[in-house]
């Protein structure tokens, strides 16, 4: 009978298969609105991960990635140079922000976002699943990461707001 239950388990359980993010054919992007009423949009040229994840039941089993800072590109290089700098993501002292997966329940993914040296719990919601490529959508506040720029503009708004929305368009290669 234990055989039996142990067969069960082996076959019948998928355990997926494990990926590396193809980095010529994935983003990771962010938006955020600046001066109120335009929006900003950047994303990172370099950065890597690997992840493992069950076609099948589309669930992760694992998810890592790093992202190098100082590759941000926002179509502008003075605002580029001051996101590097002390008064933002100091990349000299944080050169790197990290995400990994903590759990998945159904389309909702738990991901642990380190900025800053500052860990926080976010929820991402997949979609556009297709074989081992899919998107990943979510937001944060950047206040809550020490993104703290309070520069006010002429009329007292904030020029760069507090939400700051992330997708990560991810394609696999397969590693085993």
């Amino acid at each position: 009978m234990k055989i039996f239950y142990f067969l069960i388990l082996l076959f019948g359980y998928s355990f997926g298969a494990d990926y590396k993010v193809d980095v010529t054919n994935s983003e990771v992007e962010f938006k955020v609105k600046h001066m109120v009423f335009s929006t900003v949009t950047g994303n990172f040229k370099k950065f890597e991960g690997l992840f493992s994840w069950d076609e099948e039941s589309k669930q992760f089993s694992s998810l890592v990635g790093t992202v190098d800072v100082a590759t941000v590109s926002t179509k502008s290089q003075k605002r580029d140079n001051f996101i590097k700098s002390v008064d933002f993501f100091d990349v000299e002292k944080y050169p790197t922000m990290k995400l990994k997966f903590l759990k998945q329940n159904e389309d909702k993914v738990i991901m642990e976002l380190t900025i800053k040296d500052i860990t926080k719990s976010i929820e991402m919601k997949l979609k556009d699943i297709q074989d081992s490529n899919f998107t990943l959508y979510g937001e944060i506040n950047r206040k809550d990461f020490q993104l703290d720029f309070k520069k006010l503009n002429k009329i007292g708004g904030v020029m760069v707001g507090n939400t700051v929305k992330i997708t990560l368009k991810v394609q696999g290669i397969l590693t085993n």
